[in-house]
């Protein structure tokens, strides 16, 4: 490494204007010795803090340590330590990638940051938390977990572009990569370490522990070893001829670092302050007291190894026509993946952008991935995007809608109508609180919100909402008012190129679903659950469970050519979502595909580890821009049908030899909020 950055954060603005306020005199002191006490620093700095020339680092003799504050290069003959990046909040986690840079993140930094300049720094442009960093030394390719949303995000170095490799992670902490064999290790705290290719392909669980916490390789031997609670483990890598490393007691172990025959770990006694140690294992291959050496660091934070050796092997990718990232697979071979964003073609080389997916909640994340049966690796279509909800008390999880074209994603908790922009980073919308809200529907022609509202909790007195969430101000209209006589309404479903909406209806305990098309009028009154409706918007279905929810029924818009198929397989199912051939069906914990008209290839989608999880999926819906195609023939299409407020779709009503019939065709009704009337052109409101 031929430089060393000093990282500090910049002085706060306040003080800056403080200074410049002082008289000229004064300014000039205060900046005289700014300077100074900068030279000073930059000399102490890069002369390793003892007045000396700046000394190479011997790195078959170092081991790279961090501290409560900055990154060391610990040699291991002399002791000798020597300062290679300041840091004012402390260094959360680094990589060595070979002599050429360093990668490490400030604790609380968005940024992973190159030691070198040669090497640019990553981030992502929405809140994460990157727990590792490891770079992969064949292709240079740079691997970062994030904590916060559970996933695994792969950079290419020069374009700074990055794809996900992996998703839905349960607390991952730690990863480790081995590019001679193509293959990657990665931490799921208190649960697993998970074993696969580098292109996140055959990920599964090769160790299973409640207290798993680091992992470190021997690329050489090869053997994986694994922090737990009071001992350090070792195997080969598929979990077997399993041996006890070194064991103590009330101990915790923090980090590991594998240097040939040489073993390496951070620890804490009692949550104390942690303590370095190493130990070269004896005949028997596991660490006795007379091999264990503590080594001079205080309270080291984390380790990593490097003995100075490159032989990184030949890069497969160097001769690959990969569209995107080319990633190590196993000896010798590669895969091609996509950026963020896209998807392969069928060629398995070239990308092309995503125009359907899967969009679910899970936890407290916004998260949308591709359905090819095809692949388990890089399906993410969208950065997870966290939000933020109320209150949970009367629900199991939100409520939620999208519109395509907008990229907006709308939710309700008990108490609010939130929106959140995939594409911008501002906070998230708020509308509307009151108690109790449940069962939503996104009119994607008129930007407008239908939600289900209950009295305080109660079902005796309940309405039918409509909601149009702008920014500058939000109106919302009653539709339709339901008593303890009527019944509840419940579920659900939109279809508003054909101006009409259905929804579920409960009452001494037997549930109906009512269709809206100028009329209210009974759909269903047979075997049917409030638990969700669809619309199949291509073939013009609308879909619904059985009662005992073992079953999903579908019927044409006129309630005829009645269908069904089986759907047993998941437990106490929360949402259906119809769109080519599939419906695709999730509860708290899983999200499944089922041949729409047979019911028949039924495939888990989610969770791909078969992870017990807290964090419930709150339902799963397929969005494309083919399923919400505006027809512009529709009068409220275009500038909201020029009403100041709603703009409401009704059919056409034709007098005919004294009779009234309803047309397909539309006409639109202009309605204001509650408490403010029509006025007598149309489409103001007062």
């Amino acid at each position: 490494m031929s430089e060393v950055r000093v990282v500090e954060n910049y002085s706060s603005w306040d003080g800056a204007k403080a200074i410049i306020s002082k008289p000229a005199f004064v300014r000039s002191a205060v900046f005289a010795v700014l300077i100074l006490a900068i030279v000073i620093a930059l000399i102490v700095i890069f002369t390793g803090r003892n007045g000396s020339s700046d000394v190479a680092i011997d790195y078959s003799t170092a081991l790279v340590v961090s501290d409560e504050r900055d990154l060391w290069a610990l040699d291991l003959t002399s002791q000798k330590k020597t300062l290679l990046v300041k840091s004012r909040k402390g260094i959360a986690t680094f990589d060595v990638h070979e002599k050429r840079t360093i990668y490490w993140r400030e604790i609380d930094s968005q940024w992973v940051n190159s030691l070198s300049k040669k090497y640019r720094n990553l981030t992502q442009w929405r809140e994460w938390d990157p727990m590792a960093v490891r770079v992969d030394s064949v292709t240079e390719n740079v691997y970062v977990l994030d904590g916060l949303a559970g996933k695994l995000n792969v950079y290419d170095p020069k374009s700074t572009r990055f794809g996900i490799a992996v998703s839905d992670l349960k607390q991952p902490v730690d990863m480790v990569l081995d590019s001679q064999r193509g293959l990657m290790f990665i931490v799921q705290k208190f649960d697993s370490i998970l074993k696969g290719s580098m292109d996140g392909s055959t990920m599964g669980k090769v160790i299973v522990s409640t207290s798993v916490t680091a992992v470190a390789l021997d690329t050489q031997t090869p053997r994986l070893y694994w922090a737990e609670y009071e001992t350090v483990e070792s195997s080969d890598y598929d979990g077997g001829k399993r041996l006890t490393m070194t064991r103590a007691a009330r101990a915790t172990y923090w980090n590991l670092g594998v240097s040939g025959a040489r073993l390496f770990w951070t620890k804490s006694v009692d949550n104390g302050l942690r303590s370095l140690w190493s130990c070269t294992p004896g005949s028997a291959n596991i660490c006795t007291e007379a091999d264990v050496q503590q080594l001079p660091f205080d309270d080291p934070k984390g380790i990593e190894v490097f003995t100075g050796e490159t032989n990184p092997g030949a890069n497969p990718c160097e001769s690959a026509k990969c569209g995107g990232l080319c990633l190590l697979k196993t000896v010798g071979s590669y895969s091609c993946a996509c950026y963020l964003g896209e998807r392969l073609k069928q060629d398995d080389k070239t990308c092309e952008p995503i125009e359907e997916y899967l969009l679910y909640a899970r936890g407290d994340f916004i998260r949308g991935r591709i359905t090819d049966p095809r692949r388990n690796a890089f399906v993410d279509a969208i950065l997870p995007i966290r939000f933020r909800h109320i209150s949970l008390k009367h629900k199991k999880t939100i409520d939620f809608d999208y519109n395509f074209e907008k990229r907006t994603f709308v939710f309700s908790d008990d108490l609010t109508i939130n929106t959140v922009n995939l594409d911008r980073r501002d906070l998230q919308g708020t509308y509307t609180r009151d108690c109790c809200l449940r069962h939503l529907a996104y009119d994607w022609v008129s930007d407008d919100v239908y939600y289900v509202k209950d009295s305080n909790g109660i079902t005796e007195n309940t309405t039918i909402v409509l909601l149009k969430p702008r920014e500058e101000a939000y109106f919302s209209k009653t539709l339709h008012r339901f008593n303890k006589e009527t019944g509840s309404p419940g579920a659900f479903a939109l279809e508003p190129n054909r101006g009409l909406y259905f929804f579920t209806m409960t009452l001494d305990g037997v549930t109906m679903i009512h269709k809206v098309h100028s009329k209210v009028t009974l759909f269903a009154r047979d075997d049917v659950s409030d638990v969700d409706l669809t619309i199949d918007h291509e073939d013009q279905r609308l879909f619904w469970f059985s009662k005992d929810a073992t079953k999903l029924y579908s019927a044409d818009f006129e309630g005829q050519r009645l269908k069904s198929i089986y759907v047993s397989i998941v437990q106490d199912p929360r949402s259906v979502s119809v769109y080519d051939r599939y419906a695709y069906v999730a509860n708290l914990t899983s999200i499944w595909r089922f041949d729409k008209s047979t019911g028949s290839g039924a495939v888990e989608l989610t969770p791909r580890f078969n992870d017990e999880r807290t964090d419930a999926i709150a339902g799963a819906k397929m969005f494309t821009r083919n399923i919400q195609k505006v027809d512009f023939n529709n009068p409220c299409a275009l500038r909201n049908g020029d009403c100041q407020q709603f703009c409401f779709r009704e059919p056409k009503k034709v007098v005919s030899g004294g009779s009234i019939n309803v047309t397909d065709e539309l006409q639109k009704s202009c309605l204001c909020k509650d408490n403010q009337l029509l006025q007598p052109n149309g489409i103001s409101c007062a």
